[in-house]
């Protein structure tokens, strides 16, 4: 019996043994599964439809499995859930689907990433790959902001604004619509576009002109605002801004004269169609020289040749003439009108001049020269008149000569009447030319009262009370004048018809002053 006791413990022993050897111990541990691991949600429309697509986390392990999905960072188009905690451990075979969400807005590609964190210790983390595009019209604009900077006052300038469709659905621009400072001196060009809406294909383009065309000094602005069928940009806005401002200053100078002293030589018509135009210089003499030895400060010299003739009709007018105004008007009465219908006013002058000097007569070294052609007719000089205009030169400079006339209108002549019947006089061709060399200045002969362009003349050649400006079209309110440095607001006027500064009788600079006048023009041209 104890041998058989014996043999069957060795036999259990061997079975024990036998059977450790063949027991195979299973770990418990979760194993994470994902898929897909790609997720492609094509073509969106852009604020019209949205993508949905899914992957699904597993346990296939036997342990329970804790997964957290999350956004990497990358596009904000797409959005997964919130999972509770409770959601995000799984038992061995359960089921997580994820859900992702695309939701482009404008035409774009989008790529993402979504990372899968688990406590897999084979696969900790597991990436999921997103891609999408959004179909859409996008409108882009350039450029969306101008600065004209300073521009002067009546140019034009302009930018151009190019409106591109850079998606790939059709671009439908409905309005533009503009609004600015005033005046309204920022504007569009159309050009030849149609009114709204315009449909742009993708990658078409048009261009918009925004001109800026300032009429005043200062700041405007100007902001268009765009409308279309962008998802993104339904309004867009753009931006211009410029500066009125004056380009073109000028200054110009006269020094009034202290010593006046004036030899006048009067060129008078005495042709047969000249009675009433010298009539009419007979009657108004008595202004010009009332006008003329009013200051008392006058030196003078006057005498009278014809347009056919060069010596003087009587002994000149001076000074010391009794009643010198009477002298005058009995001068001009006995011209009379038989004389040459071929008036040569310029070559009569010039010939008189060679015999005054030839024969100490009549001019003086020291005066200033004023001529005055009176006549209805065109110079028939033999020579050019630039001929006797430098030939006078030949006996006073520049600066000492002033030439004025009454003569037809600039440049086609003129009509007036006696009375009784039309008097046609022709532009003064020649006496015209003459006045504009040596910075005089030409009345029309056909007016019906010489009295203001007698006063006028004398004005003009006694005192300088008129100062003439030599830009046309000055901005008004840009002139100021001088008088020996010390700016003058009041005491003169600016009369655009004659573009001059006129003094008031008070205000008349002295001899001797210095007369400044500072003014501005348009930079291009005058604005309307």
């Amino acid at each position: 019996m104890g041998g058989f006791f014996m043999l069957l413990y060795f036999i259990l022993s061997f079975l024990s043994c036998v059977e450790s050897s063949l027991i195979k111990v299973i770990e418990s541990k979760p194993e994470i599964l994902v898929h897909p691991q790609e997720l492609f949600f094509g073509y969106i429309e852009s604020g019209m439809e949205s993508g949905l697509e899914t992957f699904t986390i597993i346990n296939v392990g036997n342990a329970p499995l804790h997964a957290d999905p999350s956004l990497m960072d990358g596009s904000n188009r797409y959005n997964i859930p919130d999972f509770s905690n409770d959601q995000l451990v799984l038992q061995p075979g359960e089921i997580l689907d994820v859900p992702v969400d695309y939701i482009p807005i404008t035409y774009e590609h989008n790529g993402a990433v979504v990372k899968v964190l688990s406590n897999d210790e084979e696969s900790p983390e597991i990436f999921v790959l997103l891609e999408g595009y959004g179909d859409a019209p996008k409108i882009e604009v350039d450029p969306e902001f101008v600065d004209y900077g300073d521009i002067s006052i009546g140019c034009d300038n302009e930018y151009r604004v190019t409106i591109k469709n850079a998606g790939n659905l059709d671009l439908k621009i409905e309005n533009v619509v503009q609004m600015t400072t005033l005046p309204n001196d920022i504007n569009i060009d159309y050009g030849s576009l149609p009114a709204p809406p315009w449909y742009l294909l993708q990658n078409e383009e048009i261009d918009l002109l925004i001109k800026y065309t300032p009429t005043d000094i200062g700041l405007d602005e100007s902001i268009v605002r765009i409308d279309s069928n962008d998802p993104v940009k339904e309004n867009i806005e753009i931006q211009q801004v410029g500066d009125g401002d004056i380009e073109h200053w000028h200054t110009q100078e006269w020094i009034q004269e202290e010593k006046k002293v004036y030899d006048i030589l009067w060129v008078v018509d005495n042709s047969g169609s000249m009675s009433g135009f010298q009539s009419r210089l007979s009657q108004n003499m008595t202004v010009f020289m009332s006008f003329l030895n009013a200051g008392g400060d006058v030196d003078y010299r006057m005498g009278f040749i014809t347009t056919d003739r060069h010596l003087l009709v009587e002994p000149f007018i001076d000074n010391n003439t009794i009643n010198a105004s009477l002298a005058a008007v009995n001068t001009i009465n006995g011209i009379g009108t038989n004389g040459s219908g071929n008036e040569t006013g310029l070559q009569e002058a010039l010939s008189a001049l060679g015999h005054f000097y030839s024969h100490g007569e009549f001019i003086r070294y020291d005066s200033t020269l004023i001529m005055i052609f009176i006549s209805d007719e065109m110079d028939n000089s033999p020579l050019p008149s630039n001929d006797y205009i430098l030939d006078y030169l030949n006996f006073k400079p520049k600066e000492q000569i002033k030439v004025y006339a009454v003569i037809g209108d600039y440049p086609a002549g003129c009509t007036t009447t006696n009375g009784t019947w039309n008097i046609n006089a022709n532009f003064g061709l020649g006496y015209y030319d003459a006045t504009q060399y040596f910075n005089g200045d030409w009345y029309s002969i056909c007016d019906s009262d010489w009295s203001a362009n007698m006063t006028n003349l004398a004005q003009d050649i006694t005192v300088m009370s008129v100062f003439s400006l030599d830009e046309p079209d000055p901005i008004e309110d840009t002139i100021a004048v001088y008088i020996n440095g010390q700016q003058l607001l009041t005491g003169w006027s600016y009369i655009p018809g004659d573009n001059w500064v006129q003094f008031d009788a008070g205000s008349i600079p002295s001899g001797g002053q210095t007369v400044k006048i500072e003014y501005a023009t348009y930079g291009c041209g005058t604005v309307q």
